[in-house]
C-alpha cells in the first residue's frame, strides 16, 4: 500500500498543480506586486488549514525568483525561538550573503546589521522585557549576561557599557535605511522588489504570531520590500485575542496589513466557487498517484469526489479520505455500486465528522435521530442517485439484525422514519437488495477496516 505524501510537490512550479489553476493565481498576484508604489505593503492570504497554501506558496517563489528577489520563511519552523526578528533577519541574511548575490555594497550594508544595528535593538527588546522583571537597567543587563544566553548577554553588556547609545527612535531609522539601501541596490540589479513570505503564522504560538507581524510592520515596513503572510485569518484573529483579551481583533489586524486575498479552490468565477469539477480533478490526481488499482475505480473516484464536493473538504481532508479508503478495497474487485457509495461516506465521517462516526460504528443513536440533527444528511437529498439515497443505506445499515432489516422494508415504516417518495423508496429496495439483506453487517465491517481492527 502507498500512501500519499506531498505528491502536489515537483520540481518545477506548478507541474504538480492536480486543480490547474493555482499557476492563473499566481501570476494574477505577481502582475499586482508588480504594480505596487514603492512603499512597503503586507498581503495576507488566506485560507483554511489544509488548503494547500504552503504548496501553492513554495510554487509561486520558485516562480518569482525569476523576477525578483524572494525570501521564505517558515514561521512555525522558528517558534521555539522566543524573538522573531532575530529569526527574520538570519533567514535574509542566509538568502543573500552568498558569493555572488549581491554587491559588495549591499554585503557591507547587510554585515552592518549583523554586527552592529540588530545588536542594538536585540538589547533594547531585552533590557525593556527584562527590566520590568528584575529593575533597573543596569541589574538587567548583568542579570542576562550571567543568565545562560552567553552570545546575546555579551552583546546587551556591551551595549550598556557603550559610552554613545543612540535611542530606539535613532536605532530603528538606521535600520530602516540600511535595509532600504539593500533594496534599492537590488532594483539596481535588476530585481524589482524584495517579497518576504512568511508562512504558517496560523500554526505558531500566539505569542510568536502576533509578535512577528508586529515586528513587520514597526521595524521591516521599508520602500522595496513586499510582506506576504500566509495564514488562516480567523486562527490569528483568535491568537490575537489570546494575547490582548477580548478585543475587535479584526480591526487589530487591519493596522498592519494592506491587502487580503484569499486563496481560491477555482478559478471558475470571481468567487471562486467549490464545483464537484473541481473536487473531481483533484480526486482524479491524487488517486493517480498512490496503488489503488479496484475495477470499479471511476465510479470510486466519481463518488469521492461528490462527498468531498457536499461536506467542502479541503485538500488536505480529501488525501485523507483517499489514504483511509485504500483501507476498505482490495485490489482487482468488482464491487457493487452501493458499497462504492456507502464505504466513502462512512469514510467521510471519520475524516470529518467524529462525533456522527463514533455513533454510527457504535450504533449508539437512532436513525431519526441523525436524520433531524444532521446537516450533512439533509444536504444529500438535493442530489441525484446514489447520493440522495445515502440516508436510506444508513438507515438499514443502522439496524441490529435481519430481522430488524425486513421490518423496515415497506413504505409504511420507512415513512416514519424519513420523508420519502412511494416510488423513490420502492426503486431503492428493488434496485439495492443485496444491500438491504446484509445492511446490518456493512458498518462493522467498514468500521474495522477504518480502524485497522482488520487489516488484510
Amino acid at each position: 500500500m502507498k500512501f500519499l505524501n506531498e505528491i502536489l510537490v515537483n520540481q518545477n512550479p506548478y507541474e504538480g498543480d492536480l486543480l490547474n489553476n493555482r499557476k492563473a493565481y499566481g501570476d494574477a498576484l505577481s502582475r499586482f506586486i508588480d504594480k505596487i508604489v514603492d512603499d512597503g505593503c503586507v498581503i495576507c492570504i488566506d485560507a483554511k488549514w489544509g488548503e494547500g497554501k504552503t504548496t501553492f506558496v513554495k510554487w509561486w517563489c520558485d516562480d518569482l525568483r525569476k523576477t525578483h528577489s524572494t525570501v521564505y520563511f517558515d514561521a512555525f519552523k522558528h517558534d521555539f525561538n522566543c524573538e522573531p526578528f532575530s529569526a527574520i533577519m538570519k533567514t535574509l541574511y542566509s538568502q543573500f550573503s552568498g558569493a555572488g548575490k549581491l554587491s559588495e555594497k549591499v554585503i557591507n550594508a547587510l554585515g552592518k546589521l549583523i554586527s552592529e544595528t540588530i545588536p542594538s535593538l536585540l538589547a533594547f527588546g531585552a533590557v525593556a522585557g527584562a527590566t520590568l522583571a528584575f529593575g533597573p537597567a543596569g541589574a538587567a543587563g548583568a542579570t542576562i549576561a550571567t543568565a545562560g544566553g552567553k552570545v546575546l548577554g555579551d552583546t546587551i553588556k556591551d551595549f550598556l557599557t557603550k559610552e554613545e547609545i543612540h535611542t530606539l527612535d535613532k536605532t530603528i531609522e538606521e535600520f530602516r535605511e540600511a535595509l532600504e539601501g539593500i533594496t534599492s541596490e537590488l532594483y539596481l540589479n535588476g530585481k524589482k522588489k524584495l517579497v518576504f513570505v512568511v508562512d504558517e503564522l496560523d500554526r505558531c504560538r500566539p505569542t510568536f504570531a502576533v509578535e512577528t507581524i508586529e515586528k513587520v510592520k514597526h521595524l521591516f515596513s521599508v520602500p522595496g520590500i513586499i510582506w506576504i503572510l500566509v495564514m488562516n485569518r480567523e486562527q490569528l484573529e483568535k491568537s490575537i485575542m489570546h494575547v490582548y483579551g477580548t478585543c475587535d481583533a479584526g480591526r487589530y489586524l487591519n493596522k498592519f496589513i494592506h491587502f487580503y486575498s484569499p486563496l481560491p479552490k477555482s478559478m471558475n468565477d470571481s468567487r471562486y466557487s467549490k464545483l464537484p469539477d473541481h473536487y473531481y480533478m483533484l480526486v482524479n490526481g491524487l488517486m493517480a498517484g498512490v496503488d489503488f488499482k479496484i475495477k470499479t475505480e471511476e465510479e470510486l473516484k466519481t463518488n469521492i469526489a461528490s462527498l468531498a464536493a457536499i461536506a467542502d473538504l479541503s485538500i488536505r481532508e480529501t488525501k485523507k479520505m483517499i489514504n483511509s479508503i485504500q483501507l476498505i478495497f482490495e485490489k482487482d474487485t468488482d464491487y457493487n455500486s452501493s458499497f462504492l457509495i456507502f464505504a466513502p461516506f462512512i469514510t467521510l465521517l471519520k475524516i470529518a465528522f467524529f462525533e456522527m462516526y463514533d455513533e454510527i460504528r457504535a450504533k449508539s443513536k437512532s436513525f431519526q435521530e441523525h436524520i433531524k440533527t444532521s446537516e450533512l444528511l439533509q444536504k444529500f437529498a438535493n442530489h441525484d442517485e446514489p447520493i440522495k439515497w445515502i440516508p436510506y443505506y444508513l438507515m438499514f445499515a443502522l439496524c441490529k439484525d435481519d430481522i430488524e432489516v425486513k421490518s423496515l422494508s415497506t413504505i409504511e415504516r420507512a415513512k416514519e422514519l424519513v420523508e420519502i417518495s412511494g416510488d423513490d423508496f420502492d426503486r431503492f429496495v428493488n434496485q439495492e437488495k443485496d444491500f438491504v439483506k446484509y445492511a446490518y453487517q456493512k458498518i462493522p465491517r467498514i468500521c474495522n477496516k477504518l480502524d485497522l481492527v482488520e487489516f488484510e
